[in-house]
């Protein structure tokens, strides 16, 4: 297991932003990562960084790195793929379409991992309805003191969401299915997503992509044209509920829109929630 010390946690995020790591853990073995986490039963996890905001504000004393200890892929036959959490999306799509199976094209440009995806439930928007919870046929997961497998039905998944995020424990691979799909239609789509991303999605700043789970249309198109300079951290003018960091945020203003994103809902008798994980 490699170990790292003093490292900035903004560095290992895409929304560019986070305090100082005393000690990062990098386990690249299963056997590693479980002997870390039993370890440190505090410790933070950290995987691709894609949908995180780390607060500047603290120091963190123990994080563990989800990067390296599983990023195998395995082909079971008849679309079954047996995939390592550390797996980052694209070499999961690029070898299931090269087997002549497709379905999750849309996570061609989300910078994370399989286990990430899971973790999330990672998709499309509310009104397509694709998520990779619809492949998964069950998942390893670490609950801290043993390996369970759960299946589709007991991962919980929903919209952006799944049961992973309200327990404590670590996903170690899943057994994911696919459909058929030509390769000229994989090619297609994933050409399709990267369009629509260049159209659509702000990256003009650091980002952590979608910011609320679930919220009022009328309050986050408020809040694209809201007034005030462009600077830190912002909500992007050009892609609906979109956070962004020009690389002189801090987390005090991320604090100050989480305040006003709920501050708005409140006067509209609206709910909101949050789909990336805050570190505080």
């Amino acid at each position: 297991m490699r170990v790292e010390e003093n490292v900035r946690l903004a560095e290992r995020t895409t929304f560019g932003m986070g305090g100082l790591c005393r000690q990062l853990l990098i386990p690249e073995t299963e056997e590693e990562l479980l002997q870390a986490v039993r370890a440190n039963p505090e410790a933070r996890l950290l995987a691709g960084g894609s949908n995180v905001i780390i607060s500047d504000e603290k120091e963190f004393p123990c994080v563990i790195s989800l990067l390296h200890f599983n990023r195998e892929l395995t082909a079971l036959g008849e679309g079954r793929f047996l995939a390592g959490a550390s797996l980052r999306n694209q070499p999961l799509i690029k070898k299931v379409n090269e087997a002549g199976y497709g379905g999750i094209e849309y996570l061609w440009t989300v910078p994370g991992t399989v286990g990430g995806a899971i973790f999330m439930n990672a998709g499309t928007g509310r009104d397509a309805g694709k998520s990779i919870g619809q492949h998964v046929e069950r998942v390893r997961w670490f609950d801290g003191t043993e390996i369970r497998e759960l299946s589709a039905a007991e991962c919980g998944f929903a919209y952006r969401t799944s049961v992973f995020q309200e327990r404590r424990g670590v996903i170690l691979s899943a057994v994911l299915r696919f459909p058929e799909q030509r390769r000229e239609d994989s090619e297609r789509l994933i050409r399709e997503r990267k369009e629509r991303v260049e159209r659509l999605q702000d990256h003009s700043a650091k980002t952590c992509g979608t910011f609320c789970r679930a919220s009022d249309p009328r309050v986050m198109k408020l809040l694209k044209i809201w007034p005030g300079p462009r600077r830190g951290v912002y909500f992007s003018r050009k892609t609906h509920n979109w956070l962004l960091n020009d690389g002189s945020g801090k987390f005090a203003q991320v604090r100050g829109c989480i305040a006003r994103v709920r501050r708005l809902h409140r006067l509209l008798g609206k709910t909101v929630s949050l789909e990336v994980e805050l570190w505080e």
